[in-house]
């Protein structure tokens, strides 16, 4: 198998940007108790203007005035991210949605419909372009490899097993997306990279970090099977239009 992942690193800020007349606008998604709003996300204008996500809403408004602000909804952004695994399902027959803020499908099955890689790629890009959302994409040999990759460098594409070991051995471990904080307490014990993980014995690891680790390892590079949770599409479509106007033939 062959996994792509389409990460989505500014979701919830492109749901709301893609149904604005101008996306130009400094914009910033808010969250937190009524007494302690903090920025979730801001678009490229806002931050051009200072404002930057965990920022207080206080601030934020000293800085800029005129920022439009909406609330951050965290079911909303769970509805887009379903949307898109809807849409995914057009490329795949196995798209999994179970990690927040990216998409995985399987693409290999595809390259007989579809044409090679290249050609799904540009065609994805194109796509998700087209509907609003900012996106990354790699390819691998396991998902969360793809996942990985994806968050590492834009573009990224193996399809060996044995190199995509050689580019995950060099991944930082604060960014090899570890259970926890696997990754920040192995960078304090001077452990840089997935490579150096590999190399302590099983027993330390599980003793210091536990089984998910050890798990987690396994899966990123191929050695146990990967569980994920598939989208699957519902069986009926049920959907409501409210017209603008009195309507006396229903038929079109």
């Amino acid at each position: 198998m062959l996994w792509t992942c389409l990460l989505l690193p500014q979701l919830a800020l492109d749901a709301v940007l893609r149904r604005l007349p101008d996306p130009g606008v400094p914009l910033a998604l808010v969250d937190g108790p009524a007494q302690l709003r903090t920025l979730h996300a801001v678009n490229p204008a806002a931050a051009a203007a200072g404002l930057r996500a965990g920022m207080r809403l206080t601030a934020a408004h000293a800085l800029l005035p005129d920022v439009t602000m909406v609330d951050y909804d965290p079911q909303t952004e769970a509805h887009w991210q379903r949307f898109l695994a809807a849409w995914a399902y057009r490329h795949s027959s196995l798209v999994s949605a179970q990690w927040p803020g990216c998409l995985v499908l399987e693409v290999r099955a595809s390259f007989g419909l579809l044409g090679p890689w290249p050609r799904i790629e540009a065609r994805l890009r194109e796509e998700l372009a087209a509907l609003g959302f900012t996106h990354r994409i790699a390819m691998a040999p396991t998902p969360r490899a793809a996942r990985v990759l994806a968050g590492l460098r834009d573009g990224l594409a193996v399809d060996h097993p044995a190199a995509m070991q050689t580019l995950l051995d060099r991944v930082p471990v604060r960014r090899a997306l570890l259970p926890g904080d696997a990754g920040e307490r192995l960078q304090r014990m001077g452990i840089r990279d997935l490579r150096a993980v590999r190399a302590l014995s099983a027993d330390s690891v599980r003793r210091r970090f536990g089984l998910p680790l050890l798990e987690h390892l396994d899966r990123l590079y191929g050695d146990m099977d990967d569980p994920l949770v598939y989208y699957a599409p519902p069986d009926h479509f049920d959907t409501r239009i409210e017209l603008e106007c009195e309507v006396d033939r229903c038929a079109a």
